[in-house]
């Protein structure tokens, strides 16, 4: 695999994680070309995904990455990426909706309170989602999953003032619900997840060899996108 090929799929999630705060550091004077700034983001993102197809391995999957640090019973966390199939095939479905999403906010935000703060939690959210697909362990794939996790948050309750035209729900008679208040649902639901997960990783790398983690992080990735 050329130099090409093996940045790709580091690219693909660390552009959109970038990208999330690109249109902080450009000049407010740009206006909204800031936050089309961070639609290029995404799009270079979805490139890259593409480009990972022509790098599929021929001998089923291929992990890229180093050394990160050391647990206390003495295994090593690395950061890296895992290529196979299914992560590929993922990242591309993410990355091209992610894309479409993100161009459709374009016009759809425009003038919407709190839009800064939309493009922050929306990129992070593809950064983070592109993380965990494409995670060679556990502890990696954990960080994307709580990425995830935070910015599904911030992007549900975004509309946190609560203003009536802004709740979630209806029609009548089923109820409406403020924003904030979903918010904190999802935060809830996700971060009760976390403890289950943690200890799923936990038992897992008790029971069996860090090789043969790749077929069960594509498995979550799948479920966690459905």
């Amino acid at each position: 695999m050329n130099l090409p090929f093996e940045l790709a799929p580091w690219l693909c999630w660390v552009m959109p994680t970038i990208g999330s705060v690109i249109h902080f550091v450009l000049p407010k004077g740009l206006g909204r070309a800031r936050y089309a700034a961070v639609v290029l983001f995404s799009f270079v993102a979805w490139v890259m995904a593409l480009l990972m197809i022509f790098s599929m391995p021929s001998h089923g999957h291929e992990e890229l990455g180093g050394f990160w640090f050391s647990l206390p019973e003495g295994a090593s966390v690395g950061i890296g990426v895992l290529l196979d199939s299914l992560s590929i095939i993922l990242a591309n479905l993410v990355a091209f909706l992610s894309f479409l999403i993100l161009v459709y906010s374009f016009k759809y935000m425009e003038g919407e309170p709190g839009e800064d703060r939309y493009w922050f939690f929306m990129s992070l959210f593809i950064g983070g989602m592109l993380m965990l697909i494409l995670a060679n362990n556990f502890i990696f794939f954990f960080i994307g999953w709580k990425i995830v996790g935070l910015c599904s948050f911030g992007l549900i309750g975004h509309y946190y003032t609560d203003d009536r035209k802004y709740w979630i729900g209806g029609p009548p008679p089923h109820p409406f619900q403020k924003p904030s208040r979903c918010g904190l649902k999802a935060l809830l639901v996700t971060t009760f997840g976390d403890g289950g997960l943690l200890g799923g990783v936990r038992e897992r790398r008790q029971r069996r060899p860090p090789r043969e983690h790749s077929a069960v992080l594509g498995s979550c990735a799948f479920l966690w996108l459905a």
